[in-house]
């Protein structure tokens, strides 16, 4: 005989039973992928991680028009917003081949120390996005 549960909870409705293993497998591999889904959510749906992503697409990006590059730096007191707009728009007519921050910094390292110095605040924000941890999870 199926176990019921507690009145208090159920209540007067007769309680759920599956009638084949189908059924049963089914709706616990649903619970399973409901837990896998809402873990990796919350893994990756992270304040840090937008930010990272902010950063990340500024520079691949290399766009100085908006505010975002404002308000993105303004976390980051270290970081020069203007001098690194004016460094992004120097980036942009270097015609740099660029699609992650890899690619940029294997530009700079590959880059003589004049130039490297020309872009102090780009270099420097690499250096942040290669070491920061994006995911505290």
């Amino acid at each position: 005989m199926r176990e019921v549960g507690p009145l208090r909870l159920c209540g007067p409705a007769p309680a759920h039973a599956w009638t084949t293993p189908e059924e049963y497998f089914r709706s616990q591999f649903f619970q399973v992928v409901n837990t896998a889904v809402t873990q990796l959510k919350h893994r990756y749906d992270q304040p840090g991680l937008h930010t990272y992503m902010q950063l990340e697409n500024l520079l691949i990006a290399a766009d100085t028009k908006t505010g975002e590059l404002t308000t993105v730096i303004s976390a980051y007191p270290e970081m020069d917003a203007d001098g690194l707009a004016i460094q992004l728009a120097m980036v942009r007519r270097q015609n740099w081949q660029v699609e992650s921050v890899d690619d940029i910094a294997t530009k700079l390292a590959s880059a003589q120390s004049v130039v490297r110095n020309m872009f102090d605040q780009v270099e420097q924000l690499v250096r942040l996005l290669l070491t920061i941890p994006c995911s505290s999870a």
